[in-house]
């Protein structure tokens, strides 16, 4: 068809010069040509291998819908590059090529199954596929364009051949076969109409496998699109699948950060009552250290007070010995002054008479001694009462020293009393301070009953000794045995003057004195 346009319209060239738009069409049929050409004979494997991708590149371009003149100029720039290393080929005559041009080719072969991988896919897609992805495509067809362009200015300038030189000498060349035809007239025609009879039958042939490849990859088209249909119905089940999960994952990441709070709420608030539960042990901790150190300090306070009263009454009893060695010291004292004048007075006596024994039992010794104790222990107590008491040391001394003054003026002026001079006038002088009649016709005591009581006068019911109705006591023997100095003592002036002779009872009833 082609190439009866091309007779067609020979005449007119030679009438009206050179159609330009005839011309590119001529020489992209050519071009196609030199690409079936190099499919069919080029004894070069990956120049066939990349012939026969850009025929099928052209071939598929034809049933795109969408940016067709794009793909077309794809394909375009494919065959133009073919051509291109085809003719070198030719043109070289060594069926051997340098090393370089040979990457070349291996290059341009994956960049060509490249484009036609990418042109099938673009044929499978369905409609809404291919709305989709036109801006994409266009993209991409951009892409390869500048890649094959790389490839051909490379090979270009290794090879000293452009496009326009490769169609120039074509279409000369067709030039020159058509004015032999038109020289050799009417055998030539003959040849010419059996070479175009070929082309159409094989044109023909090509076109009905054409519509056969075309029906196929309609059925292939329409089995991928309900195939892309499903797909799409089980990417929608999918997304719906995978909305329901993220729906549950966010309810689930809501539950887990509600837990979550509630956990750091019962931790905050188990923090708080630890927090509370150490601040009350702390705080009875706190108190209980307080209380202890209170119970030490009180503690403290009261072994302060009992060492101060220990030594109070330290002090209170060293000064009651104290006084009470004095009190020793001047009874004595006191004793031997009225020892030394009785035993004068006694023995200016026994010059004139024997004065009769008074034997004194040891109970009338005790009972006397008990009587100085008890005087000595009511004076101490009242000079312990007088101690404890606010006057000052000062006063006190002096008021101490003025009783001791007293007594001792006390004892001078009972020391002074005339003696008796018998001892029933020293015993009828002494009952007689006390109360009782010593005459024989005085008032006698009610009788007691036996036994007697155990407290003097014993024996019979008398008011005094050696009254009519006493009887009389047992004798005691006061005879010295040498060992015990002959005493006497005098209670006179005292109510209760008795004279005490030496015996083995004088030595107790000092000794009991002295303590």
């Amino acid at each position: 068809m082609a190439s009866k346009g091309f007779m067609g319209k020979g005449k007119k060239k030679r009438e009206k010069g050179t159609d330009w738009f005839e011309a590119g069409v001529q020489g992209g049929t050519i071009l196609l040509a030199l690409v079936k050409e190099a499919a069919e004979f080029a004894p070069v494997p990956y120049l066939k291998i990349a012939a026969g991708t850009t025929l099928k590149i052209v071939t598929t371009v034809q049933a795109v819908k969408d940016n067709k003149a794009d793909y077309q100029r794809l394909a375009q720039d494919a065959t133009e590059i073919i051509a291109v290393v085809w003719r070198s080929y030719q043109k070289a005559g060594d069926p051997t090529w340098p090393q370089d041009k040979a990457e070349m080719v291996t290059d341009l072969v994956t960049t060509l199954h490249m484009i036609l991988g990418h042109v099938e896919d673009q044929i499978k897609r369905s409609r809404t596929m291919r709305v989709i992805y036109s801006v994409a495509d266009t993209v991409k067809i951009k892409e390869y364009r500048e890649r094959l362009q790389a490839a051909v200015s490379k090979f270009e300038v290794s090879s000293h051949l452009t496009i326009q030189d490769v169609l120039f000498q074509l279409l000369k060349g067709q030039q020159d076969i058509t004015a032999r035809l038109d020289n050799h007239g009417q055998p030539m025609p003959l040849v010419v109409q059996v070479h175009l009879d070929e082309e159409k039958a094989k044109e023909e042939a090509e076109e009905a496998e054409e519509r056969k490849r075309i029906a196929e990859m309609e059925k292939v088209k329409a089995e991928k699109d309900a195939a892309l249909k499903e797909k799409l119905e089980m990417d929608e089940l999918r997304k719906d699948m995978d909305r329901q999960r993220m729906e549950q994952e966010k309810i689930a990441a809501q539950l887990k950060r509600w837990k979550e709070q509630q956990e750091e709420e019962a931790e905050l608030a188990r923090l708080k009552e630890a927090q509370r539960l150490r601040e009350e042990k702390r705080l009875k901790a706190e108190d209980e250290r307080r209380a202890k150190l209170a119970k030490a300090l009180e503690e403290e306070r009261e072994e302060e007070a009992k060492r101060v009263e220990a030594e109070r009454q330290k002090a209170r009893a060293e000064e009651k010995e104290t006084r009470r060695l004095e009190k020793e010291a001047a009874l004595k004292k006191k004793i031997e002054s009225h020892r030394t004048k009785e035993s004068e007075t006694l023995s200016a006596k026994s010059k004139s008479s024997k004065a009769p024994v008074i034997e004194v039992s040891s109970d009338e010794e005790e009972s006397l001694d008990e009587d100085d104790e008890g005087d000595d222990e009511h004076w101490e107590d009242d000079t312990e009462s007088e101690t404890e008491s606010s006057e000052d040391e000062a006063a006190r001394e002096a008021r101490l020293e003025e009783e001791r003054k007293a007594r001792k003026a006390a004892k001078k002026k009972s020391n002074s009393a005339p003696l008796p001079t018998s001892p029933e006038a020293a015993m009828h002088n002494a009952f007689a301070q006390m109360g009782f009649d010593p005459s024989a016709s005085g008032h006698q005591s009610p009788p007691l009953g036996s036994p007697y009581p155990g407290y003097p006068p014993y024996g019979g019911h008398s008011p005094y000794y050696g009254s009519p109705g006493m009887l009389s006591p047992p004798m005691l023997s006061t005879n010295n045995s040498g060992n015990v100095t002959n005493m006497s003592m005098s209670n006179m002036g005292n109510d209760n003057s008795i004279r005490y002779y030496g015996s083995k009872h004088s030595k107790k009833g000092t000794r009991a004195r002295s303590r």
